[in-house]
């Protein structure tokens, strides 16, 4: 159904409505830049010198990514200083804060997500809810926190179109 614009009032009002889609619009368009830059550099550090010979050296197929594998395990331990290096350089970890989720942004948190379920996808017993529940008891995420992350993951099952993550 079309408005008809009849007063002065309407039209004030009507300028007033597009002008603030306008800009939300314009904020909501810098926000997606900044999510396909991030996406774009996501891990780029791995593939400097600094990481990568490291991480090659250490590398194990995703199969054999689980937190419940002792040769993952292991091998975790063997990279703790260039995981800690690519940690230092990437806000997509929550080390990168020192554990401290108040520090992250939600565009932070969305590219942790991301990252989360790339990472458990095509991991041997991947497990994100399980991923999630023991990253909350280690990083004191708030009950609040928490379904923030699981509403974001049921969205993503829709958009990702998937039936479960």
């Amino acid at each position: 159904m079309a408005i008809k614009l009849k007063t002065k009032k309407d039209i004030e009002f009507y300028e007033s409505v597009v002008q603030h889609k306008k800009a939300i619009s314009d904020i909501m368009y810098k926000l997606a830049d900044m999510i396909r830059k991030r996406a774009d550099a996501h891990d780029d550090s791995k593939l400097d010198s600094t990481e990568f010979n490291k991480w090659s050296l250490n590398y194990l197929p995703e199969s054999k990514r689980n937190l419940d594998n002792k040769e993952f395990k292991k091998t975790f331990e063997k990279l703790g200083e260039v995981r800690e290096i690519h940690y230092s350089k990437n806000r997509h970890h929550l080390e990168f804060f020192n554990g401290d989720i108040k520090k992250i942004n939600i565009i932070d948190l969305l590219e942790i997500i991301c990252d989360w379920i790339a990472s458990t996808a095509n991991q041997d017993k991947g497990n994100l809810r399980l991923t999630i529940e023991r990253a909350k008891e280690r990083f004191k995420f708030s009950k609040e926190i928490e379904h923030i992350i699981l509403n974001t993951l049921e969205l993503l099952e829709i958009i990702l179109e998937v039936t479960e993550l």
